[in-house]
């Protein structure tokens, strides 16, 4: 057993990155489902157009709501890595 803590900031900051690029896809996929929306607006018409508008409403908040959760998660998962290097460089300096 070790009294040792072993943080591994290269690796964690990798997987930020890996997650970064996830929400780059997914923000992707998202544009192109309103591109797939924008088509078929010009498709339907009175009821039918209004119900399509209804559903991209909320595919779109759903999407938006995802993303906007990663993001923040990332976002905490910086400050979390920063927040690590900046406690060992200030314990570091009492050796």
């Amino acid at each position: 057993m070790s009294d040792t803590i072993r943080y591994q900031y290269e690796a964690n900051f990798a997987a930020l990155d890996d997650i970064q690029t996830v929400t780059n896809e997914a923000q992707a996929l998202a544009d192109s489902v309103n591109k797939v929306f924008d088509a078929l607006s010009g498709v339907y018409e009175g009821q039918a157009a209004a119900m399509l508008q209804e559903q991209r409403i909320q595919i779109s908040q759903a999407m938006d709501a995802v993303l906007i959760e990663i993001t923040q998660t990332r976002s905490g998962g910086n400050q979390s890595q920063d927040d690590a290097r900046a406690l060992d460089a200030h314990l570091a300096g009492g050796f």
